[in-house]
């Protein structure tokens, strides 16, 4: 029977195990725990009907579990396809977070007996014929283009023909980007090739379900039917923790709607130098009170050199561990940062958006952010990466100059109230020929 309950009884608890065992060993290998997520609540029945569903959650809040459990109990309701390969493609925007993906799907997957794999440039040679494959954009582009099956010269089959489900990781960062409407392109191409599959007879049936999940963004049901396809809709779970910041006069102070932009302007340091940067950083951590900081920078040059400055400055007061993470760095240093950033109780992490989204780092008491993000939705999903266990999310601001902290303040009283800016949406047909 579909898990689809649409109104929940007054005991939670039994509406939970109603649902986790409407999934059956899916529900119990995914969800070993006694009460489910709200977020989970909300996204499974409608994914285990067939529809196509955004699923918009604050960071942390289960959003993952509750697409690819449904996902992977409808496939197994469905025939196989009668072709080797993966049934369910995951599309995830950094090859960070599909390492991380594969560590937090391994696990689940084994006890219902799947296999989950990678194909990146960081899993060159890996089994690219799991149950589950995780990838990004441009590995998917390369596999749809070369992982065809021939035999004796004729065309008998692709690798990718036997997705029945895709499920699209952190889908904010595809939001009116080129990078957005390549996976648009790259689905069309799956439907397509499913399409072609069908009539040679490589594949049973041609349906392929695409779910995503979300950071909490503006306009969700317009980003669903642009990623998703016609008749695709969102699915939301508000919800944020309260925000602190550290202002300039080392005072921890909680944020709320009654502060004007300009008010928190006044309150923001001014760091235009290394060691003014490190010296703020130092006083949130000299109290002992938040002992892990992620700092996240514009760039991946910003990223080095500050990481080598605040190794050498806050080593003079105290042994922190500092390191630094940005796509241009080896597999294995990223993954032993990330590793080390989460055993090390003095820890500071110099970021670039590759630790934005979903990779496990562990508890992080402290975010600081050196400029502006690109809008209120990249702060809160960068500052959604602290405050986990406590609750509260305390912020570090760092402008570099009063324009930056301007655009800080903003960012800050809007996340508040999560009022998010409108995106403005266009088509980029340069990536059409690509």
């Amino acid at each position: 029977m579909s898990p689809t309950p649409d109104t929940a009884p007054s005991d939670d608890a039994h509406a939970d195990r109603r649902l986790r065992d409407a999934l059956g060993d899916v529900g119990r290998a995914f969800f070993d725990f006694p009460s489910l997520l709200a977020v989970q609540r909300a996204a499974i029945p409608p994914i285990a009907r067939g529809e196509n569903i955004l699923v918009c959650a604050p960071t942390a809040s289960g959003k993952t579990e509750s697409v690819v459990a449904p996902l992977v109990w409808r496939l197994r309701q469905r025939p196989t396809s009668g072709t080797a390969g993966p049934r369910l493609l995951a599309v995830a925007p950094t090859r960070a977070l599909v390492a991380d993906l594969v560590a937090r799907l391994e696990q689940p997957l084994a006890r219902i007996g799947w296999r989950c794999g990678a194909q990146t440039s960081d899993f060159a040679g890996a089994d690219s014929t799991p149950d589950v494959l995780v990838t990004t954009p441009e590995s998917f582009d390369s596999m749809l283009v070369r992982r065809v099956h021939r035999k004796e010269g004729e065309l008998v089959g692709h690798l990718l023909a036997s997705v029945g489900a895709v499920f699209v990781d952190e889908a904010h960062c595809f939001d009116s980007t080129a990078r957005g409407d390549q996976v648009v392109f790259l689905l069309t191409r799956l439907r397509k090739l499913r399409e072609s599959g069908l009539a040679r007879g490589w594949i049973r049936e041609a349906t392929i379900q695409v779910c995503a999940a979300s950071a909490t963004i503006s306009e969700p049901d317009v980003l669903a039917e642009r990623l998703l396809g016609t008749g695709a809709r969102a699915v939301l779970c508000p919800g944020a923790r309260p925000i602190e910041i550290l202002t300039k006069d080392q005072c921890w102070l909680r944020l709320d709607q009654s502060l004007s932009p300009r008010a928190v302007t006044d309150l923001l340091p001014n760091v235009s130098a290394p060691a003014e940067l490190g010296e703020v950083l130092w006083r949130a951590l000299e109290s002992g009170e938040c002992r892990k900081a992620l700092v996240f920078v514009p760039s991946r040059s910003e990223c080095d050199r500050l990481g080598r400055d605040l190794r050498r400055l806050l080593n003079k007061r105290r042994a922190i561990w500092v390191d630094s993470h940005h796509g241009s760095l080896s597999r294995e240093h990223r993954r032993r940062a990330e590793r080390e950033f989460h055993q090390y109780r003095d820890a500071v992490l110099v970021a670039t958006n590759t630790l934005e989204v979903g990779v496990d780092i562990g508890d992080v008491d402290v975010v600081a952010l050196v400029g502006a993000p690109p809008d209120t939705s990249g702060l809160l999903q960068r500052i959604g990466r602290g405050g986990r266990r406590s609750g509260v999310t305390r912020l570090l601001p760092l402008p570099r100059n009063r324009v930056e902290a301007a655009a800080l303040a903003s960012q800050m009283v809007c996340a508040v109230g999560v009022q998010l800016e409108p995106k403005v949406r266009f088509r980029r047909w340069d990536v059409f020929p690509q």
